[in-house]
């Protein structure tokens, strides 16, 4: 682990429990611009090593406190692993499957998600500070970073009352999506959870019917139904090794390399400057848009993806825009 991530690195070794080694971090904080610590709250108070302690000799320091429970609250002074954490938090819950006891990934996962938040609250923190609002603490706790991954799971909760449940390796909401078992024993994770993703894949593996089945037409129809499809799904895969079946999901991925619908244009022989547009509008259910007649809604989406210019030159390549025009978008 100290070998992957303090690569790079340039270490010194200080005893904090002598007054020489306090003395020396004391001289090093003086002239540096951010500081991270992961001590139990309380210690470099102890010490004179505290925030309030260095303001006088360097008020413009960044200094990040990384702890279980974070610097105030109930649970501050105690002890806190990334593996204590990550349960606490809700995450280990939902991780798992049913009946059995939650699992954890096979990783420091709290303390790896725990440095990435601190990164965020450093990089505002160095951001104000430019702006002349001098130093900052940043506070970054261990289970309120693995707190912020559970997304819906949180307004689930709040607004329905649902308490989501571990769900194997599948995730609720979404089919199909799956880790599959092949032929030779090897595994293939797939997710087609877009509405033209998934009747893409029902025609891969040899089922068309199913699109227009009443019990998978929908996203919402194939949730309620997964118990059918994915048996199909896994099915297919097990009648391939991992190489067939990543070789016939990658010439399925390049079908919009050469032939795609767009708003009703047949586009073919794509040229290198059309590809990244093309293969960012798939975000977007073509379908949908084009039976609603919605070029803003498209416009919208795919300007957060690509530069301009390149939009407008594709635009104007395959006719949806007037030469010379400028549309009105969205704000």
């Amino acid at each position: 682990w100290w070998h992957s991530l303090a690569r790079n690195k340039k270490c010194i070794s200080l005893n904090l429990k002598t007054a020489d080694g306090r003395e020396l971090v004391k001289k090093l904080l003086a002239s540096a611009d951010v500081v991270v610590e992961n001590f139990r709250p309380g210690v470099l108070e102890n010490w004179g090593l505290d925030p309030g302690s260095m303001q006088n000799d360097n008020p413009d320091l960044i200094y990040a406190r990384i702890s279980g429970f974070g610097q105030t609250g109930p649970y501050a002074a105690k002890a806190g692993f990334a593996s204590a954490c990550e349960a606490i938090s809700g995450f280990r819950y939902v991780n798992g499957f049913p009946g059995e006891p939650p699992v954890r990934p096979n990783l420091s996962l709290g303390d790896t998600v725990s440095g990435l938040h601190a990164v965020l609250g450093i990089l505002m923190a160095l951001r104000a500070r430019d702006q002349g609002s001098g130093g900052q603490v940043v506070d970054v706790a261990l289970y309120e970073s693995m707190y912020n991954l559970l997304e819906a799971v949180v307004p689930e909760y709040d607004g329905a009352g649902e308490i989501r449940e571990p769900s194997g390796t599948t995730v609720t909401g979404i089919v199909p999506t799956n880790t599959y078992e092949c032929k030779d024993g090897k595994f293939v994770a797939l997710s087609a959870s877009m509405q033209a993703m998934s009747e893409r894949l029902m025609k891969t593996i040899g089922k068309p019917e199913l699109i227009e089945d009443p019990r998978f037409k929908t996203n919402t129809d194939r949730v309620k139904n997964n118990h059918l499809l994915d048996p199909i799904v896994a099915s297919f895969m097990k009648s391939h090794t991992q190489k067939e079946c990543l070789e016939i999901l990658i010439n399925l991925e390049n079908l919009i390399s050469n032939e795609e619908w767009f708003l009703g244009s047949k586009i073919n022989k794509l040229d290198i400057s059309i590809l990244p547009f093309i293969r960012q509008f798939r975000i977007a259910d073509i379908e949908w848009f084009d039976k609603q007649n919605k070029i803003k809604g498209i416009q919208k989406i795919l300007f957060n993806f690509l530069d301009s210019n390149l939009f407008k030159e594709v635009m104007y390549k395959y006719d949806v825009w007037e030469e010379n025009t400028e549309p009105q978008f969205f704000p």
